[in-house]
């Protein structure tokens, strides 16, 4: 991995910046509360339409940080911190397409989105029980037999 973060990491990052600029002149100026992020790549030209979704995904493509992710896992010689600056890297750019998509969901979606993810935390095969609980049983249960030297199976 090169000594820079990647180029979609660095572009997000500063639209980000100035977006955060914009809306505090407009705070401060009493103007319009609604912006979108400028963005002046490949993958877009002016302000980022929501709505078109190619486009917004092309904004927020994590191919490259994903690509020297796996590149520095599989390369027992890479230092840990490249993987963990392009681990970042990915996450970060996913929060940022996620956030910014949540400015424009309808009040209608994002009540249908939260009742349906408390809906589905409460059951009993839900994400809570099976994904979080078993995680946690299932690294005890290896942690208890490694140190009494049983094999688990998954």
């Amino acid at each position: 991995m090169s000594s820079a973060p990647a180029q979609k990491f660095s572009d997000r990052v500063e639209d980000l910046r100035n977006a955060v600029g914009i809306a505090a002149d407009l705070a401060t100026s009493g103007g319009s509360g609604w912006y979108s992020l400028n963005t002046e790549d490949d993958a877009n030209s002016g302000y980022l339409n929501p709505f078109d979704k190619e486009k917004f995904q092309k904004a927020f493509d994590r191919e490259e940080a994903n690509k020297t992710y796996l590149d520095a896992v599989q390369q027992e010689d890479k230092p840990y911190r490249d993987m963990q600056a392009a681990k970042v890297q990915g996450d970060v750019l996913s929060a940022f397409e996620r956030d910014l998509g949540m400015r424009y969901r309808t009040r209608v979606r994002m009540s249908a989105h939260s009742t349906a993810r408390l809906k589905t935390h409460g059951l009993n095969n839900g994400p809570i029980n099976n994904g979080i609980m078993n995680f946690v049983k299932l690294l005890l249960q290896r942690g208890e037999d490694a140190t009494t030297h049983k094999t688990v199976e998954t």
